[in-house]
C-alpha cells in the first residue's frame, strides 16, 4: 500500500502558532506567580510589624507587673520623649520608646495606667507606607491587667 503525500493523517510536530500560544499561557502563569510572591512578601512584612508590636507591648507590661508599686509612673503619651534618669521606671520607659522606634518604622508608643482598675493600655503606632501604597498608619492597642 502506497500513501500519497497529499493527505497526512498524523501531524509530525507542533506548528509555530501552537508554540506561541503555549508560551503566552506560560508567561501569564509566571507573571501571576511573581505577583503572588510579591504580595506574600509584603504581607509577611506587615505580619512582622504586628509581631514586634505585640512583643513590645508584652515586654513593657511585664515591666509594669514587676514594678507594681510604681505602676502609675509608667503613664507616657505619644508626644512625650523617654524620661531621662536611671530609675527602674525611667529605664523601662526608655526601653519601651527605643524598642518602638527601632522595631517599627516611624514607631512610637504611649502607655495609660489606671490604678483604680489595675489596667494598663499600651498603644503603638507605626507607618506601613513602605509595604502598602500611600501613608498607611497603623495603631495597635493592648489592654491588660497588671
Amino acid at each position: 500500500m502506497k500513501h500519497s503525500g497529499k493527505k497526512r493523517l498524523i501531524h509530525d510536530g507542533f506548528s509555530l502558532i501552537e508554540v506561541l500560544i503555549s508560551m503566552v499561557i506560560i508567561s501569564i502563569g509566571l507573571l501571576g506567580a511573581m505577583a503572588l510572591q510579591a504580595t506574600s512578601l509584603k504581607e509577611g512584612q506587615v505580619s512582622n510589624y504586628r509581631d514586634n508590636a505585640t512583643l513590645i507591648a508584652q515586654s513593657v507590661l511585664d515591666a509594669i507587673r514587676a514594678n507594681r508599686t510604681n505602676a502609675a509612673n509608667y503613664t507616657i503619651t505619644l508626644a512625650a520623649s523617654a524620661p531621662t534618669g536611671t530609675s527602674i521606671t525611667a529605664t523601662d520607659l526608655q526601653n519601651f520608646k527605643n524598642s518602638a522606634s527601632e522595631l517599627l518604622p516611624s514607631g512610637n508608643g504611649s502607655i495609660t495606667v489606671s490604678a483604680g482598675t489595675s489596667t494598663a493600655t499600651i498603644n503603638l503606632q507605626w507607618s506601613e507606607s513602605r509595604v502598602k501604597s500611600g501613608t498607611d498608619s497603623q495603631e495597635f492597642s493592648y489592654v491588660s491587667e497588671y
